[in-house]
């Protein structure tokens, strides 16, 4: 698939949490200055951002050439790429919607069109990773019948007055919501919403 959130992509969208208030975008770092720019990377690992400058880069590590199997700087496995304008590859992954992403752990995103953006709600994210996401505006937007308009994470895309939903497999009511056991996260469709109790990590979709 085509990487999303290329290396001279936008900064991502903001994220809300079912509606707990505004994300910071796709931010990974602890603060201004503190990242590798400044406190380096490790033995055989580079400095790179898979978001262009306006994100806090992350390490990666370096790879002799292209387009080879390769092990994360952040742990698990990848794919020797080029990011930018750097000749030098590095090792990144392409997360899919509803997983993991960011500089932090070495991904971009699969899915094209997708957006990697962070949300705020501590439950759901207690370390402020961030997510691809597909944003939509209703279920004919996910181009797919196996999947609908998620309204339980909204996203604020530019150019678009309203907050918009993301793309999600279509849930039933009863279907278990929020994140799962295994890292998954499960959202609510259509009408549907995901009703956990505060602080709760999980819970049940109802309808709305």
């Amino acid at each position: 698939g085509v990487a999303g959130c290329p290396a001279d992509s936008p900064p991502p969208a903001e994220g809300e949490g079912e509606g707990e208030g505004e994300g910071e975008g796709e931010g990974e770092g602890e603060g201004e200055g503190e990242d590798c720019r400044t406190l380096g990377c490790g033995d055989g690992e580079r400095c790179r951002s898979l978001f262009g400058d306006a994100v806090p880069p992350g390490c990666f590590a370096a790879c002799a050439s292209s387009d080879e199997p390769c092990a994360l700087a952040a742990g698990g496995s990848g794919e020797c790429r080029v990011i930018g304008a750097f000749a030098e590859p590095v090792c990144r992954a392409e997360a899919a919607d509803l997983e993991r992403c960011g500089n932090d752990v070495n991904a971009g995103c699969l899915v094209h069109g997708s957006l990697c953006a962070t949300f705020p709600d501590p439950a759901l994210f207690p370390d402020g990773g961030a997510l691809c996401v597909n944003p939509c505006v209703d279920d004919a937007a996910c181009g797919d019948a196996a999947l609908a308009c998620a309204r339980d994470l909204q996203l604020r895309v530019a150019d678009v007055v309203d907050l918009v939903g993301v793309c999600a497999p279509v849930s039933t009511v009863g279907s278990a919501c929020g994140r799962l056991g295994d890292g998954r996260l499960a959202l609510c469709t259509g009408t549907q919403r995901c009703d956990r109790g505060p602080g709760e990590s999980q819970g049940v979709c109802a309808d709305g």
